[in-house]
């Protein structure tokens, strides 16, 4: 896991091998640094909000690696979408807000967590991620100090959840990020997803939030609603980077297949990467 252009870091492979572990199972030094309690801002700037459902396996080392990161007067929210395992117990313990959603769907929860967070810009996550520590400070930022952008999002790094790096999931990486440079040029909406994205509250509220009629999608949905009050602005640096569970390309069944189905895909499409969008 620590060879190629998209290698893991170091300290994302140690929240990784505590995946599945109680705080009660990890090391006691650790546990005390990575509490969110200390961390909620009263007033806060930033809104970092999370939508789960059933990821008591994984939530643990993803609200261990927020609460390491480097953002100052920001809350910590978990949108529990009706898991029925420890998973808003998990968020709870470690102290996130959690915020529970009955009406199922991505949507539904993400509007959910939009409705509650108090900070000016939305930075929203996964809660099977673990996030390097300038991530959430690094996708704000640029909304924070330009009025011009209306949305940031950062690159994903997929995280085998067996453990093992091969060159095959280093071809797919890059190949992945070839997709989205190609996508960028103009439908930068299309490459912004929940699991690495930020925006203002007061932007995504005027244009309706999350549309609940998406069943997947919705963030891009959002984002290109957005895209007409502001720029989507990439966030390429390596401190902006996420690092996500491979399990949805492993549903495909393997690596040759998923990718053999995402780049139909995207030759499907291929021209119409060079317009712009003028309809969803």
């Amino acid at each position: 896991m620590s060879f190629g252009p998209f290698n893991i870091p170091k300290n994302v492979r140690k929240l990784s091998e505590l995946r599945a572990k109680p705080l009660s199972e990890w090391p006691e030094d650790l546990v005390n640094s990575v509490k969110l309690d200390s961390r909620q801002s009263e007033n806060p700037t930033v809104s970092i909000v999370l939508i789960a459902y059933n990821e008591e396996d994984g939530i643990l080392p993803t609200l261990a690696s927020l609460a390491l990161n480097d953002i100052v007067d920001a809350e910590f929210i978990v949108v529990n979408n009706n898991s029925k395992d420890r998973t808003a117990e998990y968020a709870r313990e470690i102290g996130a807000i959690v915020v529970d959603e009955t009406q199922q769907g991505y949507a539904f929860a993400r509007q959910a967590g939009l409705n509650a967070a108090r900070g000016e810009v939305i930075v929203t996550g996964d809660a099977d991620t673990i996030y390097s520590a300038e991530w959430a400070s690094s996708l704000s930022r640029p909304l924070l100090k330009n009025p011009q952008v209306a949305v940031t999002y950062g690159i994903h790094v997929l995280l085998p959840e067996n453990g093992k790096a091969t060159a095959g999931l280093q071809f797919y990486q890059v190949a992945k990020w070839l997709s989205q440079r190609l996508k960028g040029i103009r439908r930068p909406h299309l490459n912004c997803g929940g699991a690495s994205m930020a925006f203002r509250k007061s932007d995504a509220m005027a244009v309706g939030g999350y549309l609940s009629d998406a069943e997947r999608g919705e963030d891009g949905k959002l984002a290109w609603l957005l895209s007409e009050r502001g720029r989507i602005v990439r966030v390429g640096k390596r401190s902006a980077r996420i690092y996500t569970s491979d399990r949805r390309t492993n549903l495909d069944g393997s690596l040759w297949k998923a990718f053999w189905i995402r780049f139909i895909g995207t030759m499907r499409y291929f021209t119409h990467y060079f317009k712009k969008q003028k309809e969803h």
